[in-house]
Order: C-alpha cells, then sequence, then structure tokens
C-alpha cells in the first residue's frame, strides 16, 4: 500500500512529467480548490488551473441558482434539503463557489416525492432515471432498494432527487433522522459530527474513487470544529468503525490529517483500504463495470459493515433494476417475474442488446 500512497502523495504535491498529466488529474478527482493553496506550481499550471477553477466556480454560480429557483417554488409545499455540493462547499470552505460539484442533490421524504417530480417538471426538467413512467409495484420497490431519480434541464444542470441517502439504506440509516431535525434553510448546515460522518460512509461508498471526498474530510477535521465525543457517540448508533478507520487512515496518510487516536486496521479494514487505493491511482468507478465484474461492487460493499442482515442487502438491491424494467414491461400484478427471469434479463442487456 505504501508505493500507492507514495504515488498519490507525489501527485497532490504537484511533480507531474508533462502538463496534460497535471490537467488531467486536477479536473478527475476535482482538486482544484486544493493545488489552488500550492506555491510550487509552474506558470503554465497555474494558468490552466486557474482558467479551469474559474469556469468551474461560474458552475456553481449556475447551480446556486437553480437551487434558489427550486426553493423559492417549494416554499410551504414541501420540505427539502441541499445535501453535498455547494452545500458542503459554504459549510465547510465558507464560500458555495469554491468546492467544485458537477450537480445538485436534493434530500425530501418519500411522501412528497410526486409533488416534487411535478413541482421539477413544470421548471423545466425531464427525468432521465428512471426516463419512463412507474407502477404501483416499481415505486414500491424502489422506495426500499434505490435512492434517487435525476433530472437534468435544458441549460445541463443535473439534479438528483433523493429520498434516501445510500443504497442499501442500512449503510446509514439512522442518520437520516438529521432531516427531522435542521431547520429547511436556503442553504442547509448540519451538525458537523453528523456530516462527518455522512462523509465517510458516502466516499467509502464509492471506494474514494475521487480524492476531493477525502479531502472534504480532511478539511472538515481540520476546522477543529468536530466535537469528538459526540462523533464516537453517533459511532455506536450508526456501527460504522470499519469506514471511519479506514477513512481516517486514508485522510492521515494522504494529506496529513491531525487525528488524535490511534488508527489500527484489522484484516477486512487493510483490505478496503487496498480496494480504495487502487481505486485512485487507476481511476476505478465500480458503478462504471459491466456484466459480471459488476459483482466486484456488491462484494466490496458487503466489507463496510459486519452484521450479516446489513450484506444479505448488499447483495439483494441488484435483484432486479430499473433497466429491466425497461426492457421487459410486467404490469403490477406479475413483477415478481422480474427475479425470475432476472438472469436472462441481465444476459441481454450487458451482452446481447450491446451487439445491436
Amino acid at each position: 500500500m505504501n508505493d500507492k500512497i507514495f504515488y498519490i502523495k507525489d501527485k497532490l504535491n504537484g511533480n507531474f512529467n508533462q502538463l496534460s498529466d497535471f490537467i488531467s488529474f486536477f479536473k478527475y478527482h476535482n482538486l482544484h480548490h486544493w493545488y489552488s493553496n500550492l506555491e510550487n506550481l509552474n506558470f503554465e499550471q497555474q494558468n490552466v488551473l486557474k482558467q479551469d477553477f474559474q469556469a468551474k466556480k461560474l458552475h456553481n454560480l449556475l447551480l446556486l441558482d437553480e437551487w434558489n429557483k427550486i426553493k423559492k417554488h417549494t416554499k410551504s409545499k414541501i420540505s427539502i434539503h441541499i445535501i453535498k455540493g455547494i452545500s458542503l462547499s459554504n459549510q465547510i470552505f465558507n464560500n458555495p463557489l469554491v468546492r467544485p460539484t458537477r450537480d445538485i442533490d436534493l434530500w425530501i421524504s418519500f411522501d412528497d416525492i410526486f409533488i416534487c417530480d411535478f413541482i421539477l417538471k413544470e421548471l423545466g426538467y425531464k427525468r432521465i432515471k428512471p426516463e419512463f413512467d412507474l407502477n404501483f409495484q416499481q415505486m414500491k420497490h424502489i422506495h426500499n432498494h434505490i435512492h434517487h431519480f435525476t433530472y437534468i434541464n435544458n441549460k445541463s444542470v443535473i439534479i438528483e432527487l433523493h429520498w434516501q441517502l445510500f443504497t442499501p439504506k442500512a449503510l446509514f440509516s439512522k442518520g437520516e433522522n438529521i432531516f427531522k431535525e435542521i431547520s429547511n434553510s436556503d442553504i442547509s448546515i448540519y451538525p458537523e459530527e453528523w456530516l462527518l460522518h455522512y462523509l465517510i460512509t458516502h466516499g467509502s461508498l464509492h471506494h474514494w474513487f475521487k480524492l476531493f471526498w477525502l479531502y472534504d474530510v480532511h478539511a472538515l477535521i481540520s476546522s477543529k470544529k468536530i466535537n469528538w465525543d459526540i462523533f464516537f457517540k453517533k459511532a455506536d448508533e450508526y456501527k460504522n468503525y470499519r469506514m471511519i478507520n479506514t477513512a481516517f487512515y486514508l485522510s492521515r496518510n494522504i494529506f496529513g490529517t491531525e487525528i488524535n487516536s490511534e488508527i489500527k486496521l484489522n484484516n477486512v479494514e487493510n483490505q478496503i483500504v487496498a480496494y480504495c487505493l487502487e481505486s485512485i491511482v487507476k481511476q476505478h468507478n465500480y458503478l462504471l463495470l459491466e456484466g459480471i465484474n459488476r459483482i466486484k461492487r456488491s462484494y466490496y460493499l458487503s466489507l463496510l459493515k459486519p452484521k450479516l442482515v446489513y450484506k444479505i442487502k448488499t447483495w439483494f438491491a441488484p435483484f432486479t433494476t430499473t433497466e429491466d424494467w425497461e426492457t421487459a414491461k410486467f404490469p403490477s400484478s406479475l413483477f415478481w417475474l422480474y427475479y425470475l427471469f432476472r438472469p436472462f434479463l441481465w444476459f441481454y442487456n450487458n451482452y446481447l442488446k450491446k451487439k445491436k
């Protein structure tokens, strides 16, 4: 693992053989705000970074404007919160434009899904995931096993509309109680201890394949705002010590985060760290795996928590997908057929369909 950590730290220090390698690295990992604070970048690196960073800030400004429109139209109708993205940039870096972000992530109660779907379409957004109408059984399955819809407008602004933070929900189910506790403000401010747990869970889910997630953890801890008694009390409630230990290990060894507690990884946590470092260095995203390789993601997720019930849920989620529902349109009364025909639908979508 040490060679991969050395490689990553070397790149974070700005050591690149070619300008194109530097551009590719900071764009992929969304680390504009990290490199903008480095003093040893050469003129070419500084110039290209400045130009791209300015474009990212303008994109964030567009996202902020869109969020304000959504907030205005949903006011008094539903409770809606913005998570990650410009909200996170505002809370950790004191500026909603500093942390590069791709889209707008919103959280609502599932009971408000239809009215929010209507409002977004009224504002010019089109739902692209899933793109088709859903029957009763599909909505019931989505409620429990999928965590967001995706929308886009003519400005290419992407919205992920969450009613659940993660799939499987058991990864952070008790953490979702936070939305009952915070005010429905313009840009939500979350308790730092909860936010650190959320960031650790989110980064762990994605095996930390982009370094800006880890930099969020580093920056939040370095702000010295965490009440560690509250944080570890929540850890007892969330049962996420594997994710905490691996996140702290990676943050300390890559960004030099000052963490007071001793970190000793067990065999499973060492395995998780190895997966994460491999993903960072080789830019692997398990969500993009196809065919039989998708098993790798389920296996990795099963490592994040020890309970058998959790592990079963990580394997159950792929038993049927929205891709299946678009391929074969069974009515609600025959929804069970998706489970029966899953192997055939999987083979068709992954192999036969792509050959056409």
